[in-house]
């Protein structure tokens, strides 16, 4: 296995959400996006073993999306529910990442 190919990254996201950053600022937060409730909203497929919820390094609140990904070809599948959005614009994504090894960090927004 390659360096690049193994990644062990524990991902916190905390108070997690999108903004609009065209005109006044108007936050739209993700559901559950400080993981206080588990993974209510965040779909994990069963058997994907790389997305839990844990208190280790929570940035804020008590929990965060901790991922530990060594595997060579897959990465996380852990998907927030759809979030609605008014019309187009542009948006801005905010979190907190703790990685603690390897590089890449994808984060796709389910709009």
């Amino acid at each position: 296995m390659s360096f690049r190919a193994k990644l062990l990254c524990i991902v916190f996201l905390s108070a997690f959400g999108m903004v609009a950053v065209t005109g006044a600022e108007q936050a739209i937060p993700l559901p559950n996006g400080s993981f206080e409730q588990d993974l209510e909203g965040w779909p994990v497929p069963a058997g994907e073993g790389m997305s839990s919820v844990s208190p280790e390094q929570a940035a804020s609140g008590r929990y965060f999306l901790k991922i530990v990904d060594d595997h060579d070809t897959n990465g996380s599948s852990a998907m927030s529910v759809r979030v609605g959005i008014n019309g187009a614009g542009a948006f801005e994504l905010r979190g907190k990442v703790f990685p603690v090894s390897g590089s890449g960090l994808g984060i796709y927004p389910h709009v």
